[in-house]
């Protein structure tokens, strides 16, 4: 009977019938989720922009910090003035350094060469160009990077501007805990940062 082909015919035209309703009947009753990659890649984004909003908030607030200080007097001393003034001039001595070392001047001169080029070009839509430029701008921008990381009085400069930024925030904490709406605004600040420092 297996041997007969009038057998075999019906069975191979029933198999084709057959093998779709297989396949729909096998189809997953799960939904289908995304790639973990692609859950990972939402994540980051809606990550940073979390971030990007508490960094705001915090920047808000310390504006509002600013002008109680300033408003309601409240550093009759003029000690966050002296700090301020320090980094005035640091990053004043900072430009100054920048701006009369040899080396960097030369770099410089040719950044503005190039970004010049760079523009021009993007302004004629001339993708070649572009590119070259785009390239030796990234190229000299890094060796001033680097040239600045090992010049020491560029390294001292940025120093003292990191240690009054740092007593600028001490001192602005300090007099803002004098009134108690600074109380109520370091407290928010608190908060803002430490769920930047989670993230």
């Amino acid at each position: 009977m297996v041997d007969n082909p009038c057998f075999l015919f019906p069975m191979k035209f029933l198999a084709l019938a057959a093998a779709p309703l297989l396949l729909v009947s096998c189809e997953p009753k799960e939904p289908v989720t995304n790639s973990p990659q692609e859950e990972t890649l939402e994540q980051k984004q809606s990550r940073s922009v979390d971030r990007a909003l508490l960094l705001n908030q915090k920047r808000d607030i310390q504006k509002k910090l600013n002008k109680l200080i300033t408003a309601k007097k409240l550093d009759p001393s003029g000690d966050l003035q002296i700090v301020l003034q320090e980094k005035l001039q640091a990053n004043d001595d900072l430009l100054k350094i920048r701006s009369s070392h040899p080396s960097l001047q030369k770099l410089n001169t040719e950044l503005l060469f190039w970004r010049s080029n760079e523009r021009s070009a993007r302004a004629s839509k001339r993708d070649f160009e572009i590119e070259q430029a785009s390239k030796k701008v990234l190229e000299i921008t890094t060796k001033i990077y680097h040239l600045t990381r090992e010049l020491p009085a560029i390294r001292e400069a940025e120093d003292r501007i990191a240690r009054s930024d740092k007593q600028i925030e001490e001192l602005r904490r300090s007099i803002a805990e004098k009134s108690p709406e600074g109380k109520g605004l370091l407290d928010q600040l608190k908060s803002i940062e430490s769920q930047i420092n989670s993230m």
